[in-house]
């Protein structure tokens, strides 16, 4: 029985190990910075990695930098968000930016648990009927 488990074991751990790559870590965070790594926005904590397709959210008066794998240091600013692309910036990779509105909030949930982002709705259906990629 033991012959079985053992392996069994460490195959899982092994396929967790690598489930996902790390294309960049943020740091020099100020401010307030949130990451949707596929769910929703959390905090983010410096020297997160982070995936290719990760978004980073920057609240106005805030600010972060990236820091990709191949040494490229790239400044977020205030008021955006910034999807991680697949290569850096420095190798010719170019950052998806987005414009927040001007009046988003970000608001404490009861238990401290998490945060809810009052207007990403609203910021999301935005940013996709500027980018054309829904119609009115």
């Amino acid at each position: 029985m033991k012959a079985i488990i053992v392996p069994c074991v460490l195959l899982l751990c092994s396929t967790s190990a690598v489930a996902i790559e790390s294309a960049a870590t943020v740091n020099a965070i100020t401010g307030s910075v949130l990451v949707n790594q596929g769910k929703q926005f959390v905090p983010v904590q410096s020297g997160q990695a982070l995936a290719v397709g990760d978004r980073v959210m920057v609240m106005q008066d805030s600010g972060a930098a990236l820091r990709f794998n191949d040494g490229c240091d790239v400044r977020l600013e205030g008021g955006t968000i910034v999807t991680v692309p697949a290569v850096s910036t420095c190798a010719g990779g170019a950052l998806e930016v987005s414009r927040l509105a001007g009046n988003t909030a970000m608001a404490s949930t009861a238990g401290g648990g998490g945060w809810i982002l009052a207007g990403v709705g609203a910021l999301a259906i935005g940013t996709a009927l500027s980018e054309g990629t829904i119609s009115p």
